[in-house]
């Protein structure tokens, strides 16, 4: 009768067991990087497949782990699936297993990770001693050394004025491109987000980056100015005809999106931000040829 006893509280015990592996089954499990070193943060991807009966949520808290710090752990529902992910800073080499991860419905247990360690397969004696190096051509490099000192302040002396005239035309070419720059860097953040951006969106960034720009080239606050100001303001900045047309008519179209709830297609806000580019460019290749030739022509007016 004992033994009759026993062995059915075994079976139920197995049959418990049973059930409860079988409420989920791990379909895939990848370490981010392959290898991992200590000290290094990996991140755990593991593809979870649950019950049908079974619900899956995020624990409240992270788990915990003398040889680890846990930074993130998160559940995405992938179809049948689940991928849970946990990201960790290991501090001890071997094949960790981590602690058991409490998903709601089911507990997550003997999951496995492997870190390297630098020394395996090194040498971890130390070297022996090495007798002092003599760096090579040292007579030749004091020489040199004592040389340029001698020559330095000579050759600075020579070339003051001269260096002078050009590093003031370098600073004034930096300073005037420096518009152009600060726009182009804004025009490519802004063509990165162009499909997620809404119309109305988009073209208010874009009519502040081109307001912040006239108004440097022209040294005139047109943050505020309407699209009709702007019209008259930019026959002074760009010279050719077709171009100052398009932009004007950019800008009213913007107007259109912005107060009129106009529609806007992905195509011809891409088209407008091409027409932009192409507009400025032209601004500064005229603004960098009338600079060039106002230098050529000073010297033949001190001369006269």
């Amino acid at each position: 009768m004992k033994r009759m006893v026993l062995v059915c509280a075994v079976c139920i015990a197995t049959v418990v067991a049973v059930g409860a592996q079988e409420d989920y089954r791990i379909t895939q499990s990848i370490t981010l990087p392959q290898t991992s070193y200590v000290g290094d943060r990996v991140e755990l991807r593991v593809s979870i497949r649950p019950a049908d009966a079974v619900s899956i949520t995020e624990p409240s808290s992270l788990p915990e782990a003398p040889w680890a710090e846990f930074h993130d752990l998160s559940i995405f529902p992938q179809g049948n699936e689940y991928e849970l992910r946990v990201a960790l800073t290991p501090y001890q080499p071997g094949t960790l297993t981590l602690p058991a991860i409490d998903l709601g419905g089911i507990e997550v247990r003997e999951l496995n990770l492997h870190v390297s360690s630098v020394l395996e397969g090194a040498d971890t004696e130390p070297a022996p001693p090495h007798r002092q190096a003599v760096l090579p051509y040292t007579r030749i490099t004091f020489a040199a050394a004592a040389a340029l000192l001698l020559l330095v302040p000579f050759g600075a002396l020579a070339g003051a004025r001269w260096g002078r005239k050009q590093l003031e035309r370098i600073l004034v070419g930096y300073r005037s491109g420096k518009p152009y720059r600060r726009v182009l860097k804004a025009l490519r953040a802004l063509e990165g987000r162009i499909e997620e951006l809404e119309p109305r969106s988009f073209y208010i960034e874009l009519m502040q980056e081109l307001r912040a720009y006239f108004s440097e080239k022209l040294h005139r606050d047109l943050m505020s100015a309407t699209s009709s100001e702007l019209g008259s303001h930019l026959r002074r900045l760009i010279l050719d005809l077709d171009d100052r047309e398009q932009l004007i008519q950019l800008f009213h179209s913007a107007d259109l999106v912005k107060f009129a709830s106009r529609s806007s297609r992905l195509g011809e806000r891409r088209a407008h931000l091409e027409l932009v580019r192409r507009v400025l460019e032209r601004i500064e290749h005229d603004t960098q040829r009338a600079a060039e030739k106002e230098s050529t022509e000073e010297p033949r007016r001190v001369g006269a």
